[in-house]
């Protein structure tokens, strides 16, 4: 036992380097956050940082997806990505983190150890506030430097107070506090120097199925097990009836690629925009909450930006004035989202009802269809929408002026290629009244061309 414990010390002590500024820079830390805001629940989170990279399970969303559905998530410079637990072969990469807290939950001071403890002149001078020095307590078997940050001289009920573990700098807790009242609180629970297990994964593992290109998030659940194409023309027939016209195209040859479903919307002619899917309530509190905080005013800020450049969310929804009036559904493979089409008047009136001039509403059906190969993890993205351009949509993308491809089939052909920031072939054409478009993460034009070719719709 005691050689055990004798072990685990050095194993712990090895791990820890001194780094510039005379912190400590622990090659592991495993921590236990709690966080609660004003008289709401905490709730905890468990991460593990190596280096630059962090490994995490959490429930957030990811555009609106997924919210309440278990994931690790992974947060590096090398890139975002995210599995479900126990399911490492199968991973999608984000074009974001959807939690940034990771950051700054174990982030080091941008000042040094003497600084904090002997030259707090400096520091107030950087900050443009007063700092108090109070007496060390202990958080979770920690010794703690705590500093109070005043937001204005001599102020008693608005600051932020910092325990700092006087080895490596890390916040151990923090609190907001304004006009006397804590609004926000952070605490880690536990902390832990030691090399995590061999399932605490910092990238994708060698050989897993990496998702990429312009897929829903819910399809990295679908992918594990596609549907034959069959299921795809179906859904396009459930959707067509739904709209009372046949718009939507179908087609059953989609080269070596499953299928893994389909999301619907309805879109408002006079106001529509691209953001972010609907989320839950509960959730744009929480991330409402987390600005308004003040964050750890003494911490490196350091932002990790993944190869290609910029995070963007690109799904189309309604104006957020709108969104009282939408409905959420599923049926097979189907993802139901919209508004009533009959809805008439300009933004904030009620269904049925017009405003003195203003004219009603058209509503635009649109479709997302994702399909994966289960072999290597490719896949293929069609968008439908009738009557309206898919550029706003292709905008992230990036994919500048294109080559116009001569086709009897595709009306209206365009093919485009993108290296970032995700790597993708894209042919656009006209079917009808309906604009399309094949997003593919491995296919070239001319198979673009022949998938296009055998989609078919009614119009």
């Amino acid at each position: 036992m005691k050689k055990t414990i004798l072990t685990s010390t050095l194993i712990a002590a090895a791990a820890i380097a001194v780094a510039q500024g005379g912190w400590k820079n622990p090659a592991y830390i495993t921590a236990t956050v709690s966080e609660r805001f004003d008289e709401g629940s905490a709730r905890e989170m468990t991460l593990t940082k190596k280096g630059d990279a962090f490994s995490y399970l959490t429930t957030n969303e990811i555009d609106g997806m997924l919210g309440g559905t278990q994931r690790v998530e992974v947060a590096s410079p090398k890139g975002f990505y995210t599995w479900i637990p126990g399911r490492p072969d199968l991973v999608l990469r984000l074009w974001a983190p959807t939690s940034f807290d990771v950051f700054d939950f174990l982030a080091q001071p941008k000042f040094s150890r003497a600084d904090l403890e002997v030259y707090l002149e400096g520091i107030e001078k950087a900050l443009g506030k007063k700092v108090l020095v109070g007496k060390s307590e202990q958080i979770a078997g920690r010794d703690c430097l705590v500093l109070t940050i005043l937001d204005q001289p001599g102020s008693s009920s608005d600051y932020q107070r910092l325990w700092i573990d006087r080895e490596t700098g890390v916040a151990m807790k923090l609190a907001d506090v304004s006009k006397g009242k804590t609004t926000y609180e952070r605490e880690i629970k536990s902390i832990s120097f030691v090399a995590p297990g061999a399932d605490v994964l910092f990238a994708p593992k060698e050989g897993s199925k990496v998702l990429t290109g312009i897929i829903l998030p819910s399809t990295l659940i679908n992918a594990a097990n596609p549907s034959p194409t069959s299921a795809f023309e179906r859904d396009m027939a459930v959707i067509n009836k739904r709209s009372e016209k046949a718009w939507a195209g179908y087609g059953t040859e989609f080269s070596t690629f499953g299928y893994a479903g389909t999301n619907y919307r309805q879109i408002r002619k006079d106001t529509f925009q691209v953001r972010q899917e609907r989320v839950d309530p509960r959730e744009e509190e929480r991330r409402r909450r987390q600005q308004q905080r003040r964050g750890n005013q003494i911490a490196q800020r350091q932002f990790v930006a993944a190869d290609g450049g910029q995070f963007q969310t690109f799904e189309i929804r309604v104006a957020a004035a709108d969104l009282s009036s939408t409905v959420q559904i599923e049926e097979g493979n189907i993802l139901l989202t919209g508004i009533p089409p009959t809805v008439g008047g300009d933004i904030g009136t009620a269904a049925g009802s017009t405003r003195a001039g203003a004219e009603k509403s058209v509503v635009y059906p649109m479709t997302q269809s994702d399909f994966v190969d289960p072999k290597t993890g490719a896949t293929l993205t069609l968008l439908q929408i009738e009557n309206r351009d898919l550029k706003p949509w292709l905008a992230p993308l990036a994919l500048g002026e294109g080559e116009k491809v001569p086709n009897q089939v595709a009306g209206n052909a365009m093919f485009y290629t993108a290296d970032k920031p995700v790597k993708v072939s894209v042919l656009t054409w006209q079917l009808g009244q309906t604009r399309m478009a094949l997003v593919s993460t491995s296919l070239g034009k001319d198979e673009l061309l022949e998938i296009a070719g055998n989609i078919k719709n009614s119009n």
